[in-house]
């Protein structure tokens, strides 16, 4: 009986069952029914039908302040994740953290705006720098141009423009990109002097206006007699030649030689008549020469930026005489020294050193080197210039590589590259001290007029100065010049002979005076 009750309770569980499915499934087909019905003809709706469509949806509290249309935020799972389809009375409450036992894992909230990623940026490309060009070989030194430089790299005149391409160069005015980099001109602000490992990189070097050889010179002289019967020739470009007393001397106007090393030095001309030339040098330091009335160095100064002065020579007390200071080039007589001759315990190879087969360290050390005999007292660089006795005291550095053509007295640019080692010799002396002082002499051989011989001689001396300054970048208040002419010849003979036809350089700094 017991058996026959459970069957038929089964029975009637199925059949519930069955007919549940069954309304179910009716309902389905009547939903889906009225989702067909505005397509077909015989779906219309009726008015209440209508107004139930187009009223919205009424929301519950869970879904207010949520956009019409957006999706249900999912309830967080007990254990930190995102528990779906459970309403939050439902959810399980978070079991209590036992004393003693880990805090348990909280993950982050998956549905919380994730911060931008950042963008896979591309690091910059890597731009191989440009090899720089090559060096020029010393064969081929570059032709000076005839006219002055742009800074920073050249110096150029005051309302000058460089010339379009195309157009010929006007004097006073440089063509632009002859300068190497790295040559620092004098007037630019640089490091002082050049390191022991100088590396000379060639700048352009400013051609000289005025004559350009012997006998546009003496087409240009004007000769008088003095007071005293000396015998006294003008020359273009302010040089002034005396005979006297069996002795001929050369001189010229310093403040000229200065501008032609340095187109932008300045010169003002002060109420005592002094003129005081300036020029910004190295390291920003402003460089001061004093002349007078005649174009005579009264005194040479550098001041930093500290307007701390460094006195490179002084011969103002020595002009004091009234006898010397009349006339400038007619007394010149006056300031020749004479000593007795030194006893030379050197090698003559020491003493004298032929460029040609010297080194760089052999140049140095004769540059270096102090006096092989010591001095009274110090003199001004006038009694420098003209007392062969006081040079003779020194070491010299013979230039027999440098050679220049009949009558002419410019270097031509392919000699330029025979001045290196000189330039580092020079280059390392300034460095030590600042204030070195060197003479750069010309000389001929005994052939021609002695006045022709003089000229020439003093202006390749200058031609060497300039293309040191220009060129290699030597300081120009560290040099001074002087021609000798025939009068001290290497090689005694009155023919043609290229040893006596040479520069010769001289460290004088000991001789001078600086107070």
């Amino acid at each position: 009986m017991a058996l026959l009750d459970r069957a038929h309770i089964g029975a009637v569980l199925r059949g519930h069952a069955l007919a549940m499915g069954l309304l179910a499934g009716g309902c389905l087909a009547g939903t889906g029914a009225l989702a067909q019905a505005p397509n077909s003809p015989e779906g219309e709706r009726s008015p209440q039908q209508k107004r139930q469509l187009k009223q919205p949806p009424k929301q519950g509290p869970s879904q207010r302040g949520q956009p019409q249309g957006a999706p249900k935020r999912a309830a967080p799972n007990p254990n930190g994740g995102i528990q779906r389809g459970v309403p939050p009375q439902a959810r399980p409450a978070r079991p209590p953290v036992q004393p003693g036992s880990p805090a348990p894992r909280v993950r982050a909230n998956t549905n919380e705006q994730a911060p931008p990623a950042k963008r896979n940026i591309r690091p910059p490309r890597q731009v191989a720098p440009k090899a720089p060009p090559p060096a020029l070989p010393k064969s081929q030194a570059i032709s000076p141009p005839q006219g002055v430089r742009p800074p920073p790299k050249t110096i150029t005149a005051p309302n000058t423009q460089p010339p379009r391409r195309g157009q010929p160069t006007p004097p006073g005015v440089a063509r632009p990109g002859l300068a190497r980099p790295g040559v620092t001109p004098p007037g630019a602000a640089a490091g002082t002097g050049a390191a022991p490992g100088f590396v000379a990189k060639p700048g352009v070097v400013t051609a000289p206006a005025g004559p350009k050889g012997i006998e546009q010179v003496r087409k240009g002289r004007v000769r008088t007699t003095g007071p005293k019967g000396q015998v006294v020739i003008r020359e273009p470009g302010s040089r002034t030649i005396v005979k006297q007393g069996g002795q001929t001397f050369i001189s010229r106007n310093e403040t000229n030689v200065i501008r032609g090393f340095v187109p932008s030095a300045k010169t003002s001309r002060r109420k005592d008549g002094i003129s005081e030339t300036v020029y910004v040098g190295r390291n920003g330091v402003r460089v001061y020469t004093e002349t007078d009335s005649h174009g005579r160095i009264l005194r040479r100064y550098r001041r930093d930026a500290r307007g701390r002065d460094v006195v490179l020579f002084d011969n103002r007390r020595f002009y004091r005489n009234a006898a010397i200071g009349v006339g400038a080039a007619l007394a010149i007589g006056a300031l020749v020294v004479t000593l007795p001759r030194p006893a030379i315990a050197l090698p003559p190879r020491q003493y004298i050193v032929d460029y040609d087969q010297a080194s760089e360290a052999d140049v140095y050390e004769a540059l270096s080197a102090p006096p092989i005999e010591r001095f009274e007292r110090s003199y001004s660089l006038d009694e420098v210039r003209y007392s062969h006795s006081l040079r003779e005291r020194l070491r010299r550095v013979d230039l027999d590589a440098i050679t220049f053509e009949t009558g002419q007295f410019e270097v031509p640019p392919s000699q330029y590259g025979k001045l290196e080692r000189m330039a580092r010799a020079l280059s390392r002396v300034i460095e030590r001290d600042p204030a070195e002082v060197f003479l750069i002499e010309g000389h001929t051989d005994a052939v021609g007029a002695e006045e022709d011989n003089l000229s020439l001689s003093d202006r390749r001396a200058e031609e060497v100065a300039r293309i040191l300054v220009q060129h290699f970048g030597i300081p120009p208040e560290n040099i001074v010049t002087q021609g000798y002419g025939e009068q001290f010849l290497k090689v005694p003979t009155q023919g043609p002979e290229r040893l006596n036809r040479r520069v010769a350089v001289r460290r004088i700094t000991p001789l001078l005076s600086r107070n």
